[in-house]
């Protein structure tokens, strides 16, 4: 399912029950992975990060740097391949209630496949603007999450008019 991103979030923060969480993302202070995780907490909830930028230093992949932010984006196989492995081991190991990824532009197909039977829910928030859809948007990737949120609403109608759901 497509849906606005704010109405989910208000319910998974007003929620009377803790939850076992798992946030993928970027994670650094002041990110929206780091304000996510300590919502999360606050209201109550255990909370895991794996952040998939973290993991690049030790396998010197091909790399692109924003001069704006100095933050590394690596995108080689092999940052990848190590990503996505780690991943399926960490969901394996333990059984989340949710499954929260921020965006999950290094995450493959075949690895949500293999960890949506493993965790109660799998959604993606991406909370950046999509300019261009079909460049910006793996639609196979996105209709394997129980919901894909976006924070403008023509996205969520132009997904639709697509057909996803």
């Amino acid at each position: 399912h497509v849906c606005l991103s704010y109405i989910i979030f208000k319910n998974i923060f007003e929620t009377e029950f803790c939850m076992e969480i798992l946030v993928v993302g970027f994670y650094a202070p002041e990110t929206m992975g780091w304000y996510l995780e300590k919502n999360l907490i606050r209201k109550g909830h255990s909370v895991d990060v794996f952040c998939y930028r973290s993991i690049s230093k030790n396998i010197s992949p091909t790399s692109l740097v924003s001069k704006g932010f100095r933050h590394v984006y690596p995108f080689s196989k092999a940052y990848k391949t190590k990503v996505n492995r780690d991943l399926i081991r960490i969901v394996k190991k333990k059984k989340y209630d949710l499954v929260i990824f921020l965006k999950a532009e290094t995450i493959n197909l075949e690895t949500v496949k293999t960890i949506n039977p493993h965790c109660g829910k799998v959604i993606n928030w991406y909370m950046d603007p999509i300019v261009e859809l079909e460049h910006n948007l793996d639609f196979d990737l996105i209709s394997e999450f129980d919901l894909f949120l976006v924070k403008d609403k023509f996205i969520e109608k132009r997904l639709k008019e697509l057909g996803i759901n």
